[in-house]
């Protein structure tokens, strides 16, 4: 088997829209300040973050909902935990058990987004009459019952776009509540405003127009709503509606970077690292990606995780790698998982250990990551870390081989698991023996240029099996991989043109063949290409060269040089 290994993946995977969930997710029983407090309420206290009769525990707890003034922060934070290695999101209910015996981690603090964030924090705020402060904090109580005045002002935008942006959240998407924030809108409220544009930008209950989408969130920017001013810097990277302004794009960026707005953060670093509308500055691509990382934005912390293994200038960086990557990959982001399960497997920064990559891999695997689709198909066709399954090799190439993906790297993958899931197909390993299955997988990978995969094909056009016998087709695919440079076709072709199978027979030609695969230590070809200077075919009769081949042939344990050097 022609199984490639696959390499660490060196795209750094950012600047996702603001549309885009991988990052910040959004949860139907976490959308508001009641419920983030409870959660963080919960964490506290079980103990999961730190010894409760210390002080650090209670000061990191203000510090998730409280900024430097003694303010609650529109974008608060929340305590991300693995539970016995798999992905774990305290419960909303501070009741829920404290899983006293299961290995809880704290892997981070990831800042929570949700619509309308200014709205919840006012009615947070309103519940408890404006008397929330550092010094007087107060547990939060059920928030369906809290009053709708503030200060004796009637107190019904809010209210109205909260209940509304619910149903966005819920998948409802109405049009009562898409009238209902147009209405905001118009009154100027930033977060509605935004809202607005997003329905421009997708053609929501609206004709789909890039311009008014910026218009609106122009409006909500110019009033501090962070979500907006990344909004804008994606129209701009993008060059949505108008032309492309990279410079552009990175002052909104900065603008919502500033705000503490961890996805801005995350794309602000990335445009420092490539050097787009910015001076390329790996100092401040780490210094963004850490700050939105340490909220707990997995993609930046992925980021960092590659920085790191790409610049192991120091032994520390390794276990900086190791460090990010995990914390990513305890989140659910798959590319994290993957390069995770590939350090495990090739044992680097890390002990090596194939049972923690087929882990990982399983993970990525699951979520259609197709890099560790293939590698587990591989582990398990070798027994590394799992018994040997031929089948689920098969299963994981399957998998691999389907998946479109026109990423330069992952095509190089797709290829390479159609040819491989050829070759159990005409072997019948781990699936039933079918040469016409096998050759549909080799045509796949062969017409993409796969040189193993053209070989083997030219193998069964000679021999008939699956298709017609046509000894004119086998040299077609045995040319097409021997130009690239493919020792066994570069033979299999001397072959023909010696046999004038398929092709005008030519021992000079057949002699050209056999030697460029003799120079790279193919054994028949060397034993081959002696036969031809013994006799004195297409090439002058030299008995001492033609020993010089088989002796070449024979040290790696051919039986026929080795009978031809004792002739």
């Amino acid at each position: 088997m022609h199984c490639k290994k696959a390499i660490l993946a060196s795209v750094i995977l950012t600047l996702l829209s603001t549309s885009t969930s991988a990052a910040i997710r959004a949860y139907s029983s976490l959308w508001s300040y009641e419920s983030v407090v409870e959660r963080i309420e919960w964490a506290y206290q079980c103990g999961y973050l730190g010894d409760i009769t210390l002080e650090s525990p209670r000061k990191k707890k203000y510090e998730l909902l409280f900024d430097g003034y003694d303010q609650l922060q529109p974008y608060p934070f929340y305590p991300v935990f693995s539970r016995n290695g798999q992905e774990f999101f305290a419960p909303v209910e501070r009741d829920e058990s404290c899983h006293i015996g299961d290995n809880v981690e704290l892997i981070g603090y990831q800042q929570f987004i949700f619509k309308a964030p200014l709205c919840s924090q006012q009615r947070y705020l309103a519940f408890h009459s404006n008397g929330i402060t550092k010094n007087n904090y107060i547990d939060s109580l059920d928030m369906e019952m809290a009053p709708i005045d503030v200060q004796g002002t009637s107190f019904t935008t809010c209210p109205s776009l909260y209940k509304h942006e619910s149903s966005f959240y819920n998948g409802e998407n109405d049009q009562e509540a898409f009238s209902q924030i147009q209405s905001l809108a118009k009154q100027g409220v930033a977060v509605a405003q935004g809202q607005l544009g997003w329905f421009y930008f997708y053609g929501k209950h609206v004709e789909q127009s890039y311009e008014m989408a910026r218009n609106w969130y122009k409006k909500s920017a110019d009033q501090g709503h962070a979500e907006a001013k990344m909004a804008l810097g994606n129209l701009y990277y993008k060059g949505l509606g108008f032309e492309k302004n990279d410079k552009t794009a990175a002052l909104w960026y900065e603008k919502a970077a500033r705000d503490g707005y961890a996805k801005a953060q995350s794309a602000l670093g990335t445009l420092y690292y490539t050097g787009e509308g910015v001076p390329r500055n790996d100092d401040k691509a780490v210094f963004w990606w850490t700050k939105s990382a340490n909220q707990g934005h997995q993609i930046s912390q992925y980021n960092l995780g590659i920085f790191y293994y790409k610049n192991q200038n120091s032994p520390q960086n390794y276990s900086k790698a190791i460090s990010w990557l995990k914390k990513a990959s305890h989140q659910g982001y798959e590319a994290a998982q993957y390069n995770l399960g590939f350090l495990y497997a090739q044992g680097k920064g890390i002990e090596q250990d194939y049972s923690k990559a087929i882990f990982w891999y399983t993970k990525a695997a699951n979520k259609g990551f197709q890099l560790a689709q293939y590698n587990l198909a591989s582990l398990y066709l070798e027994g590394h870390g799992v018994p040997q399954s031929y089948s689920k090799a098969a299963f994981w190439y399957t998998k691999a081989a389907t998946k479109d993906d026109d990423e330069k790297a992952a095509n190089q993958v797709n290829i390479s698991a159609q040819h491989n899931l050829g070759e159990l197909y005409e072997k019948g390993l781990g699936v039933s023996q079918n040469y016409s299955t096998a050759v549909f997988w080799y045509t796949k990978s062969a017409i993409q240029g796969y040189s193993y995969s053209q070989n083997n094909l030219g193998d069964l056009y000679k021999k008939g099996q699956g298709v017609p016998q046509s000894y004119s087709i086998a040299a077609l695919w045995y040319e097409k991989a021997a130009i690239q440079g493919y020792s066994y076709s570069q033979n299999n072709l001397g072959d023909l043109y010696k046999k004038g199978q398929g092709v005008p027979q030519s021992y000079s030609i057949a002699a050209l063949w056999y030697e460029k695969a003799a120079l790279q230590g193919h054994s028949h070809a060397q034993n081959n290409l002696g036969d031809l200077y013994k006799k004195g075919q297409g090439i002058p009769q030299i008995y001492s060269i033609a020993a010089l081949w088989y002796e070449k042939a024979a040290l790696q344990g051919h039986s026929h040089a080795q009978n031809n050097l004792g002739d």
